[in-house]
């Protein structure tokens, strides 16, 4: 452990090594710990040695994650990483998610990772919210609250902590807070009843963090989002609801944060409202400029708080407490055995087929056909994966026929149309929040022109119409789920 007191920050990086820039780096800021993303990890070996060499040199840290699973999976094809929450709802097999949970910790006990943003407890309310969607588990307080407590016990149980987010509840907003403030404006009874159950169900079983929202509660406190609220943070978390463990920023370099206040007064806001750890994930701004600004911010608080440092002390007794608890020390198995069949299994599981039948005899090769975003944001942010369906493409040889369109265009989709049906191809129709697109219906209903087709929807239900005799749904993407909708498609 290391002497000098961390600074209360968590801080993502650029790179796949600790190269001296980024021990430079670390070293000045010296940190409570460091975030992992996708740009990080490149294998399971690779990211076991980088988080070894990083507490070589800090010392004794936190090493945290976002591995929800499904579209919020930070490891590359190959890694175990479970289906979505709501995916796992909606299976209606209560056995899936105690498989899925277990497999989500065990790959982050192998690699010393000790702290999972995870799980997510808001309300899937009306999928409203583009940032939340599918990883949400259910619109069912309850039905959240033993999902939340079934996944802190499969991390407790392998010694990783574990989050409950977004607090006081993401759910009802219609805000990304990575582009924009926003707000929930349910009266307190009905956030008391409904989105904050969960958060006491899981402050009562011992979760250790909880991490805070960045939007307007108006019930709660008119006037500052949670993340800078002490009527939420301290006053209702901790004082009604007796938490006692770490707090957690979401990531402070969302929009709805960032552009309103500069590093100083965020953290003077954060401070006062019971923050313990600051999160800036380097995934939006970029900046080392930035977090070495938050450093300053935060040693000027701390010296200024030098007469009555108590904050400071309680800081550090739960962050030392949690590290005690959930110390990070990695598996000592050479290899993590990844039962690839099982894995796969169990994504298939969640396919939901809300509408199925058989494939046109003669038409059992196929014709991909991606509706595709232009770019990635929000939660995946700085995430610079290719097209959603080369993970198909590269585990279904049946598929002899790919194209990507950008924009519900019927003329181009016309030809490509009467391209599979000449050659005897079925259609695959990948769609993700496609809803929401201009011209999107007319779209779907040409499709019918094709004398084979299935439309996977990488989302929800919304983007389902009941235009073609197949619609799949898959509740959020990752590469088991293409392993798993190649397989399906063997049988389709």
């Amino acid at each position: 452990m290391r002497l000098n007191s961390p600074t209360p920050l968590l801080i993502g990086f650029e790179g796949i090594d600790l190269n001296s820039k980024l021990q430079q780096h670390l070293l000045k800021i010296n940190p409570a710990g460091i975030v992992l993303f996708k740009r990080n990890i490149v294998s399971l070996v690779q990211t076991k040695n980088l988080i070894r060499r990083i507490r070589e040199l800090l010392g004794q840290i936190l090493v945290a994650i976002d591995h929800e699973g499904g579209v919020v999976n930070r490891f590359p094809a190959g890694c175990p990483s479970p289906p979505s929450p709501m995916g796992l709802n909606r299976s209606s097999d209560p056995s899936l998610m105690f498989d899925a949970c277990r497999m989500q910790a065990q790959v982050l006990a192998y690699l010393g990772i000790n702290l999972n943003f995870a799980p997510v407890l808001d309300l899937a309310t009306g999928l409203r919210n583009p940032a939340i969607g599918t990883r949400a588990f259910s619109d069912n307080p309850e039905e959240i609250s033993r999902y939340g407590k079934i996944c802190v016990d499969a991390h407790r149980n392998l010694r990783v902590g574990t989050t409950a987010k977004h607090f006081p509840g993401h759910g009802r907003s219609e805000t990304d807070s990575h582009q924009a403030a926003g707000e929930v404006r349910a009266d307190k009874t009905t956030l008391w009843a409904e989105d904050l159950l969960p958060f006491r169900e899981l402050v009562a079983y011992g979760i250790p963090a909880v991490m805070s929202a960045h939007l307007t509660y108006p019930a709660l406190d008119p006037e500052n989002p949670a993340v800078f609220s002490r009527k939420i943070v301290t006053e209702l978390l901790r004082g009604e609801m007796g938490f006692e463990g770490l707090v957690i920023s979401d990531c402070i370099e969302m929009s709805a944060i960032s552009q309103s206040d500069n590093p100083s007064r965020i953290i003077q806001r954060g401070l006062f409202a019971g923050i313990d750890l600051f999160i800036s994930s380097f995934s939006l701004m970029k900046s080392l400029a930035f977090q070495l600004e938050l450093k300053k911010a935060l040693d000027e608080a701390q010296l200024a708080q030098a007469e009555d440092n108590g904050v400071n002390k309680a800081t550090e007794k739960r962050l030392q407490r949690f590290l005690s608890e959930y110390p990070g020390q990695p598996t000592e198995a050479d290899a993590l055995q990844v039962d690839v069949e099982k894995t796969a299994a169990l994504h298939r599981r969640t396919i939901h087929m809300q509408r199925k039948a058989p494939l046109r005899e003669g038409y059992r090769q196929f014709f991909l056909l991606e509706l595709s975003n232009r770019e990635q944001n929000g939660i995946n942010a700085d995430e610079h994966w290719g097209p959603v369906a080369k993970q198909l493409l590269d585990s279904q040889a049946l598929i002899k026929q790919h194209q990507i369109l950008f924009a519900c265009d019927i003329e181009a989709v016309g030809k490509m149309i009467n391209q599979a049906n000449r050659d005897h191809l079925t259609v695959i129709l990948l769609t993700n929040a496609g809803f929401a697109r201009e011209g999107y219906i007319p779209f779907l209903r040409y499709l019918k022109n094709a004398d084979s087709a299935i439309h996977v929807s990488l989302s929800d239900e919304r983007d389902l119409t009941g235009t073609l005799d197949n619609e799949w749904v898959v509740w959020g993407f990752n590469s088991w789920t293409a392993m798993a909708l190649s397989e399906e498609l063997l049988v389709a």
